[in-house]
């Protein structure tokens, strides 16, 4: 069957499915394979469930009205989504970047719903599947739609991007993500290069340049940009920290020809001096889209960061920086320092371990433990295998996983504290205080 006639019966449902656990009634339901997993085996039982399509790609399965035989139903799923693509008449921001690309696409949703009827990416879905997923869900109600584009090997932004085809381009900061994947910190930038290579003598598309990363400002010479930055460098939005506290407070200033607007102040509910970048992405894209200060400013400071990225929580007296959705060497580092300049007494350290670092796995961590002596913490503790090499080389608690941590917060009688909680997924430290009291 051609992309065209396959189109055509996406639009009998408007709805793509991929697990029989959901409701797949009235769907287009597709079936993926993994290294564990091969959805073929539920494709009749989708169909008896309601679904309207089944998209397979096993020969072995017999002859229904309702199941499409495809070669491969991935990238049938991936060339859908382009040709979808193609045919909506709405701009598209896409956001991608070594750190804060959840965050920045959570913010500026909520901006735009001030003024437009828009669509953003959901939790995580950024990949080679969920991206796809993702542009198939938008649909001609939407007047703006905001897709989170997520890399982690050579070729893969470029690829995404083909897909989405973003009218408005940000990458928020060019970090050591991904290391063992990319093969070092070379690759990393050759990976970003990808995205931003698409817009390469492309007039009629925007990108909005983090002016203080000259990883990116180099990669950018022949791109048509708008640039925002703490006015180090000169740039079109300006933001200046007004104190180095919690939570973080920000004035905006315009430097720019491209806008009109008077000085103003966002207080945020954000930890960590990092995030001026998500705010300051969030508030260029808005201006550009004719959002006033006003709503710009009510909708970030209504923002309260959940899902384990910078979020707030309590414990008794205590209160919990819980920065626990991702780490990795850049993003560690800088959430480190600033909770290092916070104002608070009585701070606590918890640190999990780093991963996809491959190679690159032990210095990095050895890194950390050095930026951790030169440092005032009275009280720090590791969790994980990237630590556990180091653990006598600084005074520490150490722990194997975030279960044995929980343990011993149990037995700990901690009051008017402060805690940073940062460490790679795989770690699950959030997990170290569930029902604690």
């Amino acid at each position: 069957m051609q992309i065209e006639d396959l189109y055509k019966k996406f639009l009998e449902t408007n709805k793509i499915t991929t697990d029989t656990r959901s409701d797949v009634s009235g769907s287009m339901f597709f079936a993926l394979k993994g290294t564990n997993f091969d959805a073929n085996k539920f494709a009749i039982n989708a169909i008896n469930k309601g679904a309207k399509y089944a998209i397979v790609d096993d020969k072995a399965l017999p002859k229904n009205d309702h199941l499409i035989f495809v070669s491969d139903s991935l990238k049938t799923l991936q060339e859908l989504a382009k040709y979808h693509r193609k045919n909506l008449k709405l701009p598209i921001i896409g956001i991608t970047g070594s750190n804060g690309k959840t965050t920045t696409k959570e913010l500026l949703d909520i901006v735009l719903k001030k003024k437009f009827r828009n669509f953003s990416t959901h939790g995580n879905l950024n990949n080679h599947i969920g991206l796809p997923l993702s542009i198939l869900q938008i649909t001609k109600k939407h007047e703006i739609a905001v897709l989170e584009i997520g890399a982690n090997h050579k070729g893969e932004n470029e690829f995404l991007t083909n897909i989405c085809q973003p009218d408005i381009g940000l990458t928020t900061n060019i970090g050591k993500d991904h290391l063992g994947e990319f093969g070092g910190f070379k690759g990393v930038i050759e990976a970003y290069k990808e995205f931003t290579d698409y817009f390469i003598g492309k007039n009629d598309k925007l990108f909005f340049l983090n002016n203080d990363d000259t990883k990116l400002i180099n990669l950018c010479k022949n791109v048509k940009t708008i640039r925002f930055g703490k006015c180090n460098l000169p740039a079109d939005i300006c933001g200046k920290i007004v104190e180095k506290s919690f939570p973080l407070k920000i004035i905006i200033s315009n430097n720019s020809k491209y806008y009109k607007f008077e000085n103003f102040k966002i207080n945020t509910n954000f930890f960590g001096n990092y995030n001026i970048y998500n705010v300051l992405a969030t508030v260029s894209i808005a201006l550009h889209f004719k959002l006033t200060t006003a709503q710009i400013k009510q909708a970030i400071e209504s923002y309260i960061p959940k899902n384990n990225r910078s979020e707030i929580i309590s414990w008794g007296s205590n209160k919990i920086i819980l920065d626990a959705y991702n780490a990795n060497p850049t993003s560690m580092q800088s959430v480190i320092k600033d909770f290092a300049e916070l104002k608070q007494k009585n701070k606590i350290v918890i640190l999990g371990s780093m991963f996809e670092l491959g190679k690159y796995s032990e210095s990095e961590h050895k890194e950390i433990i050095d930026l951790l002596k030169t440092l005032s913490f009275i009280n720090i503790i590791l969790v994980g295998k990237g630590f556990e090499a180091f653990k006598d080389l600084i005074k520490c608690n150490f722990f194997q996983n975030s279960i044995d941590l929980r343990k011993w917060l149990q037995k700990q009688n901690f009051n008017n504290n402060y805690f940073l909680v940062k460490g790679s997924r795989g770690e699950k430290l959030e997990k170290s205080f569930i029902g604690l009291k």
